[in-house]
């Protein structure tokens, strides 16, 4: 009698593992074949597209603040600039003024400077700044860095140093479809004299 039920219970369970199988393959052809259509769809070049247009503003977005930082060092040091530097650049602020002694909110998108403009014919983006209060280095590593640079007893090196702060954002700009693409990073600036 147990011989019987045991038999009896091993064909149920074959059963079911067959029908598992059965409907686990249905679901995968199913699965499969709505994927092929979604990728043959519309949707599909439409979200390709926007994602295009992300990576692009994203692009832009970082080399618009790669082309600000030697701009805005030769600012610092009071340097002319090359004219074949500038084109498709379009400057709205000079960093030397400005001059920062309380925290500004950084948060707040309207603390934000514009800095400069970039209309190039493949980089289209905008970089904005903050100046942050700058700081007086006199004593730690900072002081030992600077003295490195600049050798010992000479200026402000010989007993301290101090740092200007600056934080640049950059907003790449991207087209999609008639519609604005925008990224937006950030970095931090520090600047020794």
């Amino acid at each position: 009698m147990r011989l019987v039920i045991k038999n009896q219970a091993r064909a149920v369970n074959a059963e079911q593992g067959f029908i598992l199988i059965t409907v686990l393959l249905l679901v995968s052809i199913l699965s499969m074949s709505a994927y092929l259509a979604m990728e043959r769809s519309q949707l599909s070049l439409r979200t390709n597209q926007s994602r295009l247009a992300y990576h692009q503003a994203k692009y832009n977005a970082e080399e618009s603040r790669r082309m600000a930082l030697p701009i805005i060092q030769a600012q610092l040091i009071e340097q002319t600039i090359k004219p074949q530097a500038m084109s498709g650049i379009q400057l709205n602020t000079n960093v030397s003024k400005l001059i920062s002694t309380a925290n500004p909110n950084r948060l707040n998108k309207a603390s934000l400077i514009p800095f400069m403009s970039v209309q190039q014919a493949d980089i289209q983006g905008e970089v904005f700044i903050l100046a942050l209060p700058g700081r007086l280095n006199t004593q730690g590593v900072s002081v030992v860095q600077h003295r490195a640079y600049q050798g010992p007893g000479q200026g402000l090196g010989s007993a301290a140093s101090f740092s200007r702060f600056f934080e640049l954002r950059a907003k790449g700009i991207a087209h999609s479809r008639g519609k604005e693409v925008s990224y937006w990073n950030a970095s931090d600036y520090r600047f020794v004299p």
